[in-house]
């Protein structure tokens, strides 16, 4: 069994191979826009998981995957190396792992729905836009303002380092 799955391989099989489990079945379903990879929510019949969980994938053509492969990489090494030392809200990962030229890659991770993926313009409203230089290159877009995000960083605690493992992710 190959670790790293396309979602046309994520089957019953496959998975009780990943999760060293029974899978009796399991459901795929797409969610999100996928903007440089896939994510689906998966329906499990296994005993020992939870109901469901996400899997998120490679997506796109070669070239497309070719550029974003360091962020592959750094995604899956996140879950793989840094997320169980670090003190962040973050899904538990069931499984990680990446091709060695970080074109594929799989995550099994914890569904948080009923949460929703963020929308990088919340916070934002024209009551906090500043008008644009005239000779600023972005003068030219249109409306001319700059949209400046007020968004509380409470959530953010004190910042912690993180190193990297050593060898490649």
């Amino acid at each position: 069994m190959d670790d790293v799955a396309d979602i046309e391989d994520i089957d019953a099989e496959w998975l009780g191979n990943a999760l060293d489990t029974e899978v009796r079945a399991v459901g795929i379903e797409q969610i999100g826009t996928g903007q440089t990879g896939a994510a689906y929510r998966l329906t499990l019949d296994a005993e020992g998981l939870p109901p469901t969980m996400i899997a998120k994938v490679a997506a796109g053509d070669e070239a497309a995957r070719q550029r974003v492969g360091p962020g592959y990489r750094n995604e899956v090494g996140f879950y793989a190396h840094l997320r169980d030392g670090l003190d962040v809200r973050a899904p538990k990962c069931w499984h990680a792992t990446i091709s060695d030229d970080a074109l594929r890659f799989t995550l099994l991770l914890e569904d948080l729905a009923p949460r929703v993926p963020g929308v990088q313009a919340d916070g934002c409203s024209s009551s906090v836009q500043k008008p644009r230089s005239s000779t600023s290159p972005a003068s030219t877009h249109p409306g001319g303002t700059i949209r400046r995000c007020t968004t509380s960083t409470s959530w953010r605690g004190r910042p912690r380092k993180a190193r990297r493992s050593s060898g490649t992710w």
